[in-house]
């Protein structure tokens, strides 16, 4: 595995690692890695392909920083699309080149693209997973503007476990509802159970109640709570 994390620092360092916003995307990679390979011993999946895929699932983040300036692909470029054409024209001897490609393309879609390929579905998962521990860990976590109301359709939302579209965020504080709603995109027993144990439900819940005061969120709490704490049971 230590030869392609040296192609892959190799990559890194053709952008300006100085600039906080490569390193954000590095040092997210590695998380991810690590989050990937956990998940992957829980259910006994193989952890090299696991890493590897985790390793370029988020490899145009680069090029889209360096190129567009923002990390928003709607307003730029998907991010998963353009990874397969990176990774075809940079690392195309990489084993298991066709699972890198699907993991890397299929890991930010709203949807995995069908196939009755299990092992592209099972490791396409496992990054996704592991995707939205880093996210629901590191992101979402302050609001810079006081007095600020969820909309209705996000709370609608929640309580039918259906992930929030961007459509339906209108501010910092649908934003971290929609962020809890990755909990309905979420495959694995040992993912929910990680999230349980860093309180992330709880943390962001008491974030959102400290700049407005709403009850629904009291019962958006208990609703994702009782919904991980089933899929944990299974």
């Amino acid at each position: 595995m230590q030869t392609y994390r040296d192609l892959f620092n190799q990559y890194v360092k053709t952008f300006d690692i100085k600039d906080k916003k490569i390193l954000l995307k590095f040092h997210h990679t590695y998380r991810v890695v690590e989050y990937a390979r956990l998940i992957a011993e829980s259910i006994g999946a193989d952890l090299f392909k696991a890493e590897l895929c985790a390793l370029f699932h988020d490899i145009a983040r680069f090029t889209q920083w360096e190129r567009y300036h923002t990390f928003d692909d709607s307003s730029s470029v998907n991010h998963g699309d353009l990874g397969c054409t990176i990774i075809k024209e940079h690392f195309k001897d990489l084993p298991y080149l066709e699972l890198v490609l699907f993991t890397t393309r299929n890991h930010n879609k709203y949807e995995i693209q069908e196939t009755e390929n299990e092992e592209y579905k099972l490791y396409t998962k496992i990054v996704r997973d592991a995707d939205k521990i880093d996210i629901l860990l590191e992101q979402g976590n302050e609001i810079h503007e006081n007095d600020l109301q969820g909309s209705e359709e996000v709370f609608s939302s929640i309580l039918k476990q259906e992930l929030v579209k961007n459509q339906e965020v209108k501010n910092e504080v649908d934003e971290v509802i929609q962020l809890l709603s990755f909990v309905f995109d979420i495959y694995f027993s040992y993912t929910f159970s990680y999230l349980l144990e860093k309180r992330i439900i709880e943390n962001k819940v008491h974030l959102l109640s400290c700049y407005t005061k709403d009850r629904r969120f009291e019962e958006i709490e208990d609703h994702l709570k009782k919904y991980m704490y089933k899929k944990v049971e299974g």
